[in-house]
């Protein structure tokens, strides 16, 4: 195994914290762990607390308003113990948060340490912020947009290889609910089977999804859950939709096939988290300046521009009209049990990230 970068060095230890969204005690330590890192670099550093969910923001000049705002989510989704124990392997970091998106904090980390010693860092009009959120409600990134407005916002938690998000699909997740009357399970016809009437509810709802077709709207179904003994009839059951979808449109049809199934079913739904869709400006001279870097440190041509399945915070920096850079290195398994990032290209991370903020320094 090579020896560990610096940038590596912090990825491990960042993820070694527990941070699973909505754990507030642990998110505070990534909190904690990056503002004790950033001590030392004479930044104007501020914490928030929004309902509990804390927010840290550094900037190097005195000024709601960096040019550049580099971004990351430091909370994670639900894991096990082992899988905060980091994995390296000869070309992989294995661990919760690698990819999504704890290695982006340790490069950013790290790339404020090197403008540092390279006497740059307090010249610059950047900033660095973490939300603790993005999992969970996504209610963080609006917070901290009302205290800070950047000329563009780095945010290294979508596309892959290094491509520009191009667009990315829209998210709404929603909770259903529902209530029936309970009676012997020998006996189901004397009660209201909640989560017979749920089976028959999302049996209808997949159809508007048939066939699977990943580039269009995607049905998850999740947290599928009902209490009461084995051999009673259910008088309670619940669900959560993980709707992803390209366009509005499609997404209205969607909702509006829904309401009326939760209708049909007497069936209660409670929105728990939602993501507009993303149309990137890839002709904005910030978003052209990251995609020359990227083909400087790589030695490309002609760097891709792609659609990202999932969602991200660029959706609320999208509706304010900040220009938004979402693009990240290769990895794999993201909110999986073998997520991971590649060593190599997580190890350009810093590179790109300079080349980017000389190339808008000059304009």
């Amino acid at each position: 195994m090579a020896t560990l970068t610096d940038s590596e060095k912090l990825l491990l230890n960042l993820i070694k914290i527990h941070s699973i969204s909505g754990d507030l005690d642990n998110s505070l330590k990534v909190i904690k762990y990056v503002a004790d890192y950033l001590n030392t670099f004479s930044l104007y550093i501020k914490q928030f607390n929004d309902n509990g969910y804390p927010i840290l923001l550094a900037t190097t000049k005195q000024t709601t308003k960096p040019e550049i705002l580099f971004l990351a989510h430091g909370d994670v989704v639900t894991a096990d113990d082992q899988d905060f124990e980091p994995k390296v392997s000869r070309d992989k970091i294995y661990g919760r948060g690698a990819l999504d998106m704890k290695f982006a904090i340790a490069a950013y980390l790290n790339l404020f340490n090197e403008l540092h010693k390279s006497r740059k860092l307090t010249n610059l009009n950047i900033g660095l912020a973490i939300t603790t959120d993005e999992e969970s409600r996504n209610k963080n990134i609006d917070f901290l947009l009302d205290e800070v407005s950047p000329g563009c916002a780095v945010l290294l938690d979508g596309a892959s290889d290094w491509n520009l998000e191009a667009s990315s699909k829209g998210a709404w997740t929603v909770l259903l609910s529902l209530k029936g009357e309970t009676a012997h399970g020998s006996r189901p016809w004397e009660g209201d089977s909640a989560t017979e009437r749920l089976i028959n509810l999302l049996a209808e709802l997949k159809t508007a999804f048939e066939p699977l077709d990943k580039a269009d709207a995607t049905l998850n179904i999740t947290n599928l859950h009902s209490k009461g003994a084995i051999n009673q009839v259910p008088d309670n059951a619940s669900v959560c939709l993980d709707i992803r979808y390209k366009d509005r449109s499609r997404f209205n049809k969607i909702k509006k096939r829904l309401t009326a199934l939760c209708h049909k079913y007497r069936v209660k739904l409670k929105v728990l988290l939602e993501f507009e869709p993303v149309i990137h400006d890839t002709a904005n001279l910030y978003l052209r300046s990251f995609n020359k870097s990227v083909e400087n440190v790589l030695k490309l041509s002609n760097n891709q521009e792609v659609v990202s399945f999932g969602a991200s915070e660029a959706s609320s920096l999208s509706k304010r009209g900040i220009p938004t850079i979402v693009s990240r290195p290769s990895g794999g398994g993201a909110h999986s049990k073998s997520e991971w990032v590649d060593r190599q290209s997580f190890n350009y991370t810093v590179s790109i990230l300079t080349q980017f903020i000389d190339l808008v320094s000059q304009r």
